[in-house]
């Protein structure tokens, strides 16, 4: 009897440990939420309306704690569970409760995947829609600083024009998925590192003896050490925000060629090259070069009542 043959496209793993680290690391995308969440940051304050700024830098630190001991987590169940592919996390919720040896706890698997298939979906519904809206921001926003003006319909219309091209580079599959997070990568690292550079020039050009009041931190070794506990916290719940991406790299388990061992290296690798090589150096250049005009007693955004720097050279990072 004859062999059925399978017609049609067959899907290709082509992912190898480079392909998987990159996507995650572009999911990640530490350039846009240091944007997004840095003002936030600088102007946290705790329930006595005191400034949390102080504990920025350790926050983060804090918060990758978190993130690490998450980051092991899924790697195991990526290591164990290599099938789950797309499925990843509610897989994984199923899985939990279906491999438990008492019958009665294999009776929430279908409810713990349902509750958290929905959250990782709709989570993802929002992520879009929220990098596609920065991108019309930011575009109207350097817009602007030439002269033009977009109006809402406009930024609207730009908001489309990029969900559009973000839809014409998934419709490549994974192999345009992955040369888009190459350029990604490259283009959020190049600006971050020279960022980074300007803003520690900007500081050892101005020294303390020029503008002894004019810096939040007096040195750079107050920036790495914890002040309160209060604004560790608060800046931590804030700071990991920023560190979200890695996991959905446990999701290209079709197109990888050895997932077992690639995908857990993937999301351990790109947490850590994002944000020990990312955020702790930029996050302590902008800290450095952080001005002193950040928060006022009620919380607000205002300028310091300190003395200001000599006028030959202003000592200030721009407010944030």
């Amino acid at each position: 009897m004859a062999t059925p043959t399978q017609t049609g496209p067959v899907m290709k793993k082509t992912l190898g440990l480079t392909g998987v680290t990159v996507n995650a690391m572009a999911l990640i995308a530490p350039g846009a939420f240091l944007w997004m969440t840095y003002q936030l940051q600088s102007a946290s304050t705790d329930a006595s309306r005191a400034s949390t700024a102080a504990d920025m830098w350790t926050g983060i630190v804090a918060a990758l704690v978190v993130a690490f001991l998450t980051a092991f987590a899924f790697a195991e169940l990526a290591r164990r569970y290599p099938e789950a592919g797309t499925g990843s996390a509610y897989y994984f919720a199923e899985k939990a409760f279906l491999d438990r040896p008492n019958p009665g706890h294999r009776r929430w698997a279908r409810i713990a995947k349902f509750i958290t298939g929905w959250a990782a979906h709709l989570f993802y519904w929002v992520y879009p829609g929220i990098m596609v809206a920065f991108m019309a921001v930011l575009v109207s926003y350097i817009a602007g600083q030439l002269g033009f003006n977009i109006p809402i319909l406009g930024q609207i219309l730009i908001a489309w024009g990029f969900a559009g091209l973000v839809g014409l580079i998934a419709m490549r599959g994974i192999s345009g998925s992955t040369n888009a997070s190459i350029v990604v990568n490259v283009i959020q690292l190049t600006a971050l590192v020279v960022f980074s550079i300007l803003a520690i020039l900007f500081r050892v050009q101005n020294p303390l003896h020029v503008a002894p009041t004019g810096w939040y931190h007096a040195t750079g070794a107050s920036i790495v050490v914890p002040h309160r506990l209060a604004g560790l916290l608060f800046q931590s719940t804030i700071a990991i925000l920023i560190l979200v991406g890695f996991e959905s790299s446990t999701a290209l388990g079709s197109e990888t060629i050895n997932p077992k061992r690639d995908i857990p290296r993937g999301v351990l690798l790109s947490l850590a090259i994002q944000s020990l090589f990312a955020y702790l150096i930029e996050y302590f250049a902008a800290n450095y070069a952080l001005s002193d005009k950040l928060v006022s007693a009620d919380g607000k955004l205002t300028a310091s009542r300190r003395p200001a720097p000599p006028a030959r050279r202003s000592a200030t990072w721009p407010s944030s």
